[in-house]
């Protein structure tokens, strides 16, 4: 599953702090999606971006 950066998605290119999920795939794979994005967000240190601020909603 790609998951595209909100800017895509946004005429004016806003967004760039966003993702977007295609939320029409069944949902044995969007939970499997959810469960690598925690597990990727979860190693995450900030230690290359760290003066950018990032938060997972769900």
């Amino acid at each position: 599953m790609a998951i595209p950066p909100g800017r895509s998605f946004d005429p004016q290119g806003g967004h760039a702090d966003h993702l977007r999920l295609h939320f029409l795939f069944p949902p044995e794979e969007l939970t499997a999606a959810i469960d690598a994005l925690a597990q990727a967000w979860a190693a995450y240190d900030g230690a290359r971006h760290p003066a950018t601020r990032h938060t997972l909603i769900v």
